[in-house]
């Protein structure tokens, strides 16, 4: 593999024609004294039985349920931040990658002119292709300017842009519907235990399509896949998960 690193297309010669939410373990309430406000959530909690003996029990039972449910709302909370770390370092090993067998990567990209916004998968060097169209920036510039996007998001008004990146390649839609054909749990335990370490696309009915597509699922779960040099209709798997 050579270190020249294309950032453009030309489909002519064969080259592409395209939060978790935080959940909060505090409750709201209506009504509560004022000393009740400079106690911690849970306290709030048991005070709300107040006078009345008989829900005592009740509110020790809630307390203790919720005292459990914390570690687990926490622990919720800092896996969905490791998971967007995770998946800012494949994006920038994806970007920092000169081979002319690239990375795949997962961004959101919106259609200034049209205001669509969608999550797509392309080749790194083709997002830094398209950030080149826009910008009319270097060719180097556009690597650094891409990781500036912690977020992985993006918005091109440029039809030479979104077309560098296969923005219509595929919608949602075709996203969901792809997915609920193959069976990507397998595959994923299949990659993790070594059984599958390279998939080939062989239909030329949406090869290019699906291919996309196939990558697009497999980054989203902590696996980088990388398009083959020569063969194009061949990809690679790199499990981030398991080797960190």
């Amino acid at each position: 593999m050579s270190n020249l690193r294309p950032t453009t297309h030309n489909i002519a010669n064969g080259g592409d024609s395209s939060k978790l939410g935080y959940c909060s373990p505090y409750q709201t309430f209506s009504t509560v004294d004022s000393d009740a406000l400079h106690k911690p959530p849970l306290a709030i909690l048991s005070n709300v039985g107040g006078k009345h003996k008989k829900n005592n029990n009740n509110m020790k039972i809630i307390k203790f349920i919720l005292i459990g449910l914390l570690p687990v709302i926490f622990s919720f909370t800092l896996n969905s931040d490791l998971t967007e770390k995770t998946k800012y370092a494949m994006f920038v090993k994806a970007i920092d990658d000169d081979s002319t067998a690239p990375y795949y990567v997962v961004i959101k990209v919106k259609d200034k002119k049209t205001g669509l916004v969608k999550e797509i998968c392309t080749e790194a060097p083709f997002l830094s292709g398209a950030i080149y169209r826009e910008l009319n920036c270097g060719v180097f510039q556009s690597d650094s300017i891409a990781k500036t996007h912690k977020d992985r998001y993006f918005e091109f008004s440029k039809d030479s842009a979104l077309w560098n990146i296969s923005f219509d390649l595929y919608s949602a839609k075709d996203l969901v519907d792809y997915k609920c054909k193959i069976d990507i749990d397998s595959v994923i335990k299949d990659i993790r235990t070594g059984k599958l370490k390279d998939k080939t696309f062989l239909s030329k009915v949406d090869r290019l399509k699906n291919q996309r597509m196939f990558s697009h699922l497999l980054i989203n779960q902590g696996i980088m896949v990388r398009r083959g040099c020569v063969a194009e209709n061949i990809i690679s798997f790199e499990d981030i998960i398991m080797t960190k």
